[in-house]
């Protein structure tokens, strides 16, 4: 049985066909999808050779923001901004 009825998610999620990229503390980067974005996180897909930091700087359109991943399902990563 989960935590509440009203479930995890904070904000309500926006469907997008967005690319971005994820800046590790050594600044080296990868391509993402992001697949959903709410005000509080998002939903990428990756490659499945990708490895996403823990926490890290993702960069999409004109926007930057410190992300922190969540969870992990296959080429899903779940993260919060």
């Amino acid at each position: 049985m989960g935590k509440s009825g009203t479930g995890r998610r904070l904000g309500l999620r926006t469907p997008t066909q967005s690319r971005g990229r994820v800046y590790d503390s050594g600044g080296r980067s990868v391509e993402v999808a992001i697949k959903d974005l709410s005000p509080t996180g998002a939903r990428l897909m990756v490659s499945a050779e990708t490895a996403i930091p823990r926490q890290f700087k993702i960069r999409f359109g004109e926007y930057e923001a410190r992300g922190e991943v969540v969870w992990r399902k296959g080429v899903d990563v779940g993260i919060r901004f």
